[in-house]
């Protein structure tokens, strides 16, 4: 294997490859102002301070014609060669002397007289630059073309042009803390936040996001490739949609629409007043439509859901138009209780449901399903938490985006279902 050879030839430390049985070109290196440093198992070679090349013991020949043991020796012998390099021996030479050592100008440095300015030119690399007031070099090699600099770099001129078809523009990445640090920052400038994942710019005074466009609703539901259990709600919260495999739900403030596939298929609640334009109110007759509110309109006509107070009463529905239902038959109609003092349990035993008094939490309180629950049933509930405890729920499923909380004075407005083997439950909040 070719080996280095290292002498003084004139006014230039010269590094010198030797071919063995022609196995490489002959060429050479040649230092004006050379310094060396042994790091670990090789020798670095600096020109003026700038580094240049470093080379292993294995690829060391002769020093000053003398072959080094190990590489301790070799840099010994090194340190001894440049000692009184040019220290009387002749007069330093001209550049075109310089050059003309090696009839070529590889490897041969040019530095400026205060060593900022330099330029160094060899087989493997191009390497420009001026450490003036700061670090400012670019390498070019077989690998890359890299800028190295640590003040900032301006383009002046009319604009940068990047043409290419197989790479993109890599904006500078930086944590937040990096990205605050950055002194004097110019408005518009752009960084990657790696801390956030987001595109920031400086808007001149702050770091701001850059915001990704909104998706339309079939781009948000397409996340997942389906619509089952994506909840959709109106920017103040109040409207709400729901739907999934087993149930639809609308709600809007304290009222709420619920279809199933089951036999009670139509859930309707309501604490105001309920409109419907049907031509007919056998539906709710025949016991298919349940609900709870105070009054419902048909046609524009108020149809009772109390019983009259009227001494024309009925324990019956099937009483003639001038005759109202009692109380005790619309609730043996329709099996929905109204008006109950809550104590902490949802009895979900009627599929009428059981419309509780508002309630006030007067200390720790726990939520439970009393009595036989059956499937189809639902109870209702306005209650006010005082800050205590409230507990009992975590096995129900939510179906609202508001949840219940312990927060003093906040409004809790609960649906509560029983499914099946599940308890439903919706909370709205004021």
């Amino acid at each position: 294997m070719a080996k280095w050879d290292f002498k003084i030839v004139g006014a230039s430390f010269v590094k010198e490859l030797v071919p063995i049985a022609d196995d490489v070109q002959p060429r050479s290196q040649s230092f004006m102002q050379p310094s060396f440093h042994l790091e670990g198992g090789k020798i670095v070679i600096k020109e003026s301070g700038q580094y240049v090349t470093a080379i292993y013991f294995s690829q060391i020949g002769e020093i000053d014609g003398v072959a080094p043991t190990d590489i301790d020796d070799a840099y010994a012998k090194l340190l001894t060669l440049v000692e009184n390099f040019n220290g009387g021996e002749g007069t330093p030479q001209n550049l075109a002397q310089t050059l003309a050592i090696d009839n070529k100008t590889n490897d041969i440095p040019i530095v400026s007289n205060n060593g900022n300015g330099y330029a160094y030119v060899n087989d493997e690399q191009t390497v420009i630059g001026n450490d003036f007031g700061g670090t400012k070099k670019i390498t070019m090699n077989e690998d890359s073309f890299a800028i190295e600099t640590n003040v900032r770099a301006t383009i002046d001129g009319k604009g940068l042009n990047l043409n290419t078809t197989t790479d993109g523009f890599g904006l500078p990445r930086l944590t937040t803390t990096q990205m605050n640090a950055i002194a004097f920052p110019t408005e518009g400038m752009l960084v990657r936040n790696t801390t956030e994942s987001k595109i920031y710019q400086f808007n001149g005074t702050v770091w701001e996001p850059l915001s990704n466009p909104p998706q339309t609703l079939a781009e948000t539901l397409a996340v997942d490739n389906k619509t089952n259990d994506i909840p959709l709600v109106s920017n103040n919260g109040n409207a709400v949609v729901y739907v999934n495999d087993n149930y639809l739900l609308l709600e809007h403030g304290n009222n709420a629409l619920t279809l199933e596939p089951t036999t009670d298929g139509l859930q309707l609640y309501s604490d105001i007043q309920v409109y419907t334009a049907a031509p007919e109110m056998t539906a709710i007759i025949d016991n298919v439509i349940s609900y709870a509110c105070p009054s419902f309109l048909l046609n524009s006509e108020e149809v009772a859901t109390q019983p009259y107070a009227d001494a024309k009463v009925a324990n019956d529905l099937t009483a003639s138009t001038t005759v109202a239902p009692s109380k005790t038959a619309v609730l043996t109609e329709y099996d929905m209780i109204t008006g109950l003092t809550f104590s902490g349990a949802f009895a979900l035993d009627k599929k009428g449901g059981r419309s509780y008094l508002p309630y006030t939490q007067t200390g720790s309180l726990t939520l439970s399903i009393g009595g036989s629950p059956i499937i189809g049933s639902f109870a209702v509930l306005r209650f006010t938490a005082d800050g205590s405890a409230i507990s009992g729920y975590s096995g129900w499923k939510l179906l609202s985006s508001d949840d219940i909380t312990a927060t003093n004075g906040v409004v809790h407005r609960v649906i509560v279902y029983q499914y099946e083997d599940e308890i439903w439950y919706s909370v709205k909040l004021n």
